[in-house]
Parts: C-alpha cells; sequence; structure tokens
C-alpha cells in the first residue's frame, strides 16, 4: 500500500506557509473509489463502498435493526437508498438477519386502485391492500427463515403453503403481487390458511373476503416465534417522483398501515419491521390525519448539515476520507491532493467545496468523482479543481435539480425555468427580472412562477438572500425548517452559477 507523507515546503503557487500533506509513491486521486450516483449501481459494481466504506454518523443502521424507529426521511441523494442497501449487503453473511427490498415504483397504482373496487371506500380499501401486500412479503421472509417455528406450527406452514400455491412465494416482486391479486382468476384457498375447509373465490367476491384473510394473517403473526430479525424495505419513491407515477391517497394508506403493522409486531415481540425510505418533500404532501404523530414518534431525518466555520468536523468530509482509507489508511484526501483553497480570497477547500453541494452524499461523491477525472499525477492546481466545478455543474448538479423537479413541475416549465434564469445571468435576480425575461422568451400563459419558485426552494435550487453585503443567505438543505419568502431576493445555489453562466 502507497506511503503517505508530509513536504517541509509549500508546494509552487501556495500562498500559505501551512504543512501540507501530499502523496508519495504512486498514489493517485483517481486510483480511489469514492462511489457511483445510485446506491443499487454501488452495490453491483463496489458492494465494499457499501460495507467497509458505509459511513454512518447518526446511527442509522443500529435504528434500523434494533430501535423503535422505521420511517427514514431525506431529501434526494440523502443516502435511503444506500442505507437498504447496506443493511441488504449485511444480511448476506448474517444468518439471523433477513432483508427484503420492495421498490415501490414497480407498482402500477391503476391495478392497485383496482383492487377491492366497488364495494368499499379508498380510506378502507387501501389499507387492507397493503396490510395483504406486507404480510405476503413477510411470510416469504418467514420461509426462509429455518430458525423460526413455521415449519412445526401446523397453521403458520399451511398459510405459507397457500401464498405457495398462489405464486406469492417464494420471491415475489410487488408488481407480480399486485397484479396476482387484482386478476380476475385470483384464488384464495381458505384450507390453504388453516381454515379446513376449500373455497375458490373469483374477483367478484375477492372484495368481501381479502379483508378476512388479511386479518387471518394479522391472526397468524402473534404465533411467530423466532431469533432472526425481519426487515421489509420499501423504497424507490424518488423513481415514483420522476416518473409521475403519483397517488397521494395510495402512498399516504401505505405510510399508515405500515405503522400499524410495526406496532402489532412490536405486541406479537416478533423482530420484524416494515422499513420505509422516503423523500422529506414526498411525505410533507402525503394525506394523512396522523402523519405528524407517525413523524414524531417512528421518524429519522437523515440530515448532513454541517457547520461551515468547522468543515473538518463535517460528516461528508468524513465520508470522502473514509472511503479513501479503504484504498490507504488514514488519508486526508483534502490535505493530500487538493490546494489549500480556491480563488484569492482565502478560506477552507472543504467549505468551498461543500457550498457547492446540497449537503448530501451524492452530492459529495459525484463531485470527488469529477475532482478525479480532472486531476493529475500529483496535487490539483486552482485550474483543475475549476474545471471539474464546471464540469459538475453542467454534467451532474444541473440536471440533477431538473430530476428533482420532475413530478412536481411540468416538463416544459422545467426547461422555461432554467432558460429565464439563464438569461438572467444573476446569481441574485429579482422576481421582477424573472417574470421579464419570462415574457421575452414567450413562456407559456400557464407557467406559475411563484409556484415553481416554491419548489425549487424545497430542492435548494435556489436560496433566500438575507444579507446582499455579507452573502448571507438561507437554503432548505441547511435548515430544513426553513420556508420560501417571495418577498425576499433570491439566490442561486452556488453548484449551479458555472453551469449557468452566472454573475454577481
Amino acid at each position: 500500500m502507497p506511503i503517505v507523507g508530509r513536504s517541509s515546503t509549500p508546494p509552487s503557487g501556495e500562498s500559505s506557509g501551512k504543512e501540507r500533506q501530499v502523496s508519495s509513491g504512486n498514489l493517485r486521486l483517481r486510483d480511489l473509489s469514492f462511489g457511483f450516483a445510485s446506491a443499487d449501481f454501488e452495490a453491483a459494481q463496489d458492494p465494499n463502498l457499501l460495507l467497509r466504506g458505509f459511513v454512518d454518523p447518526y446511527k442509522l443502521v443500529s435504528e434500523a435493526r434494533n430501535g423503535k424507529r422505521w420511517l427514514f426521511l431525506g431529501y434526494k441523494g440523502s443516502g435511503k437508498s444506500a442505507l437498504g442497501e447496506h443493511l441488504r449487503l449485511v444480511a448476506a453473511s448474517d444468518p439471523q438477519l433477513f432483508v427484503q427490498s420492495v421498490n415501490i415504483a414497480d407498482v402500477s397504482f391503476s391495478t392497485f386502485s383496482q383492487i377491492l373496487k366497488g364495494q368499499i371506500e379508498p380510506a378502507a380499501r387501501y389499507p387492507t391492500v397493503w396490510s395483504w401486500l406486507l404480510l405476503v412479503f413477510l411470510f416469504n421472509s418467514l420461509s426462509k427463515d429455518q430458525g423460526a417455528n413455521c415449519a412445526q406450527d401446523e397453521e403458520l406452514y399451511m398459510a405459507i403453503e397457500g401464498l405457495k400455491e398462489l405464486g406469492l412465494v417464494p420471491e415475489p416482486t410487488l408488481k407480480e403481487a399486485v397484479m396476482r391479486t387484482a386478476d380476475t382468476g385470483f384464488t384464495l384457498k381458505l384450507s390453504a390458511l388453516g381454515f379446513g375447509v376449500e373455497l375458490t373465490t373469483k374477483k367478484s367476491s375477492t372484495a368481501a373476503d381479502l379483508p378476512f384473510f388479511v386479518e387471518r394473517l394479522r391472526m397468524l403473526v402473534r404465533r411467530i416465534a423466532t431469533k432472526s430479525t425481519h426487515l421489509l424495505i420499501i423504497d424507490g419513491f424518488d423513481e415514483l417522483l420522476r416518473e409521475g407515477k403519483l397517488q397521494y391517497d395510495a402512498l399516504g394508506a401505505l405510510i399508515s398501515e405500515a405503522n400499524h403493522l410495526n406496532m402489532e409486531f412490536v405486541n406479537a415481540s416478533l423482530t420484524a419491521k416494515v422499513i420505509v425510505l422516503c423523500r422529506t418533500d414526498l411525505f410533507e404532501r402525503l394525506p394523512s390525519a396522523n402523519k405528524n404523530k407517525i413523524r414524531q414518534n417512528a421518524a429519522v431525518h437523515i440530515d448532513w448539515k454541517c457547520d461551515r466555520r468547522n468543515p473538518k468536523s463535517s460528516p461528508l468530509v468524513a465520508l470522502i476520507n473514509h472511503r479513501a482509507s479503504l484504498t490507504d489508511k488514514d488519508l486526508d484526501v483534502f490535505e493530500t491532493f487538493l490546494p489549500e483553497y480556491l480563488g484569492t480570497h482565502g478560506g477552507d477547500i472543504r467549505t468551498q467545496l461543500l457550498d457547492h453541494t446540497r449537503y448530501v452524499p451524492r452530492d459529495i461523491v459525484m463531485l470527488f468523482n469529477q475532482l478525479q477525472e480532472h486531476s493529475g499525477d500529483g496535487r490539483m492546481t486552482n485550474h483543475q479543481v475549476d474545471n471539474a466545478l464546471t464540469a459538475y455543474s453542467r454534467d451532474y448538479l444541473l440536471p440533477e435539480i431538473k430530476d428533482e423537479l420532475e413530478g412536481y413541475v411540468d416538463g416544459e416549465d422545467i426547461k422555461a425555468i432554467f432558460q429565464i434564469l439563464g438569461s438572467a445571468r444573476r446569481i441574485s435576480p429579482s422576481r421582477t427580472d424573472l417574470e421579464g425575461y419570462a415574457r421575452n422568451l414567450h413562456i407559456r400563459k400557464e407557467f406559475d412562477l411563484d409556484k415553481i419558485l416554491s419548489v425549487m426552494f424545497e430542492c435548494s435550487a435556489i436560496g433566500n438572500l438575507l444579507n446582499r453585503r455579507s452573502s448571507y443567505s438561507t437554503f432548505k438543505h441547511r435548515d430544513r425548517h426553513t420556508s420560501f419568502n417571495q418577498d425576499e431576493p433570491i439566490i442561486i445555489h452556488e453548484g449551479l452559477w458555472k453551469a449557468l453562466n452566472l454573475k454577481w
């Protein structure tokens, strides 16, 4: 493994006399592995990054496995899916941990909404359908647990065998489970669920019978005994938003029913949990009379914010250095490969780079991927870092924010707002200026500037400039409780300046 040493003199071009760590040997920035844009791709290409390279400053893994909380909220790129993939990879070598991942984006809500249609109101049928689907996945997980009592308990055994006959066990996907349940030929065998009587029901009577079977499975949960932990991880909300396949009533019912089932598991002393990985902005929009109560009791907010005055303490800085240490132990990437600061005004390189992100792991990882692409064999120059920041802004952050607006803003309006911001050429344009550019560009009449700016604030594409002289501003990624004020000046996120060619 390469050795990292120290230089007694600062490299050429640095104004500070501060001693800087430099790399000896052949280690280069591009030799390190920081990760990929998506956790599932990372798990397939370099699972070690999600095992040994997983940074968990907020004890999310412990909470997911052993804690009381099951709803993990975070903005896009905050590491929700990474948590799920980490648990799945850990389970592969832990005989007492069973993890199933369910991609909510697989569900067809048009098909989902047909289940139990006609005889039961949506407010009642959606929770019933979710209970059925979630319990099917639980029993699928139990069918693989040789330490559970399912083989010894006749009713549990018959329930699992019945689900096998229905094609719902083993290894169902959410899409398959929904389609089979909604199918006109769907059959339910009462004897297979331990009633001793066989009855085949077609779709016409499924509405009356499915709630009964759900309650039967709920009762059977109380009979389960196992020393293992079973986790059902529901993810994929980002894809739903991007594809515009949202049905808020159904998703709200999922949150409520996951809450009910988790409480039942606790009451049954069953070490099982439904874990929901949900975007914070989507959760805010879901209808539920008990949403705040669920948030208070069951939610973990994944928040990577840091003190800009002490960037060395940032968990994102720790993430980069920890992943680098997989190649070279105790390597400080910032000290070794980067200039002390950018520009002529000084400051810490860590703060300057973090300001180009929205304080989420995906942003910092993709930024370092660009730094690698533009690095050479030694420490990067300011010019190389500047080129990397331009590529990051143009090729990653701008498209990433456009993706994040999908589902909330019409595609044509997304294109239009960035045309307007690009035309303004200013880091802090006034709302009046933006209205004027919209007219000049002949943007369609339905274009709602205030609504779009509000959504952009939620994903930290813009903030409010509170003091022009000091450039003091507020962004959602710095304070998730802050809200957009259309009467205050707008400031565009620094990571977008280069892509949009903006100036003060």
